[in-house]
């Protein structure tokens, strides 16, 4: 099985491409070989800075700069079209995340976990992210085009893909091809990476009944961001945040182990 990575390199990114990304993202690849076949997507500039970097895939796709830039602001679109070609099952994996073990799952789609599930129990900020970040935007931008489907799509859960498992590839590749081709490209440029690439598909999931679950159970929205050695290894994988404080730390630890 294939662990795609992609990347498509920006003038600005809030994940900046600094010392500690590229220590980050040389232990992400490092972990998904331990398991798998690491393919990347991306444009020659990032690839070859990579490269450059010590980085290295077992297989590379340079994908088309004007494609690329067709969708200039949204920095997930290399994972976009690295999932449209794919056609065997595959996990895919984002930089800033680090692997202990080999996933399985017998889902159509499994995540690598919740940025936030709705409960009854639900705090206000907790609400106000999910209607500012995905809710307001695509009542603003979206609806018109999914006027037969809206009735069937749902707002309780909201997946992130920091890692996903696919097995059966044609339908994400199909469901986002649907997706670029309804959605008017002046439009997706109103729209964030996350809400194109992660709302919008699993809108698909919930409209076409598709099997998915999760591999961690717990919100990534609430994470805790303390520094617990034996906590961190106790899980699947870690989705670390470049920018938390304690980053320096948590990658001198992994580089130890890994």
């Amino acid at each position: 099985m294939n662990a795609i990575f992609a990347y498509n390199k920006m003038d600005y990114h809030y994940k900046p491409m600094n010392d500690d990304f590229l220590r980050l993202a040389k232990l992400s690849v490092k972990s998904a070989k331990k398991y798998y076949n690491t393919k990347f997507y991306g444009d020659k500039e990032s690839y070859e800075y990579f490269k450059q970097n010590d980085i290295n895939f077992d297989t590379v796709v340079i994908l088309n700069n004007e494609d690329i830039f067709k969708y200039y602001n949204i920095y997930s679109i290399s994972k976009i079209y690295g999932m449209m070609r794919e056609t065997e099952p595959y996990v895919l994996i984002d930089f800033d995340v680090v692997l202990f073990e080999r996933l399985e799952s017998n889902h159509t789609i499994t995540y690598g976990q919740p940025e936030l599930i709705i409960e009854e129990d639900v705090a206000l900020k907790e609400l106000t992210w999910a209607y500012e970040s995905y809710i307001k935007p695509f009542d603003e931008n979206l609806k018109d085009f999914y006027v037969k489907e809206l009735e069937h799509f749902r707002w309780k859960v909201y997946p992130s893909f920091c890692v996903m498992m696919v097995n059966n590839p044609l339908f994400v590749s199909s469901s986002y091809k649907d997706i670029l081709n309804r959605i008017p490209q002046d439009v997706v440029h109103k729209l964030t990476p996350t809400l194109l690439e992660q709302l919008l598909l699993h809108q698909y999931v919930n409209y076409f009944k598709v099997d998915y679950g999760f591999f961690v159970e717990y919100n990534y929205y609430n994470i805790d961001t303390d520094f617990h050695p034996i906590k961190m290894t106790s899980k699947k994988f870690v989705h670390l945040n470049i920018n938390d404080e304690n980053i320096k730390l948590e990658l001198k630890y992994l580089e130890g182990i890994i």
